[in-house]
């Protein structure tokens, strides 16, 4: 069975949640979007009435259903360095949904600074049998895109 996960990156704090996974976020699905609220306070020290914030400015990111070489959930939009074992060659990669294949792709950064926001990558395919190893989210990580 497929498990439904996401993170959320917050552009205004610099941080990573973790959806369900965070004690001061609620997050509720609603017509199909996720919705998320910053817990700020408690109204009459009554912990089912909570003070919020709407967090409206976060980019959600969804989980492949893939591990990386080591273990680690492979998200959409994180950086992984993939090696094709046929080649021995090691490429950064940004992990991205392809909507014209219907399934996830390890895109070369280079490709994907020329192909962002077109929803159709150039890529590798997970079972192509490269040896992938997660560093980070394309947010946490994005010194790593002006490097290569």
């Amino acid at each position: 069975m497929k498990d439904i996960k996401y993170k959320a990156w917050d552009n205004v704090e610099n941080k990573m949640y973790y959806v369900g996974e965070e004690d001061d976020i609620l997050f509720t699905l609603n017509d199909g979007y996720i919705e998320a609220e910053k817990i700020i306070g408690y109204k009459d020290e009554y912990p089912l009435e909570a003070e919020t914030e709407k967090l409206e400015h976060l980019q959600y990111l969804q989980y492949t259903n893939l591990d990386d070489t080591n273990g680690n959930k492979i998200y959409e939009k994180d950086l992984a360095y993939y090696t094709l074992r046929s080649k021995g060659k090691t490429l950064l990669t940004v992990v991205v949904y392809d909507s014209r294949k219907g399934h996830y792709l390890y895109c070369p950064v280079d490709l994907y600074k020329i192909n962002a926001g077109h929803g159709s990558y150039t890529g590798f395919d997970h079972h192509l049998g490269g040896i992938i190893e997660v560093v980070g989210s394309l947010y946490e990580k994005s010194e790593l895109l002006e490097v290569e």
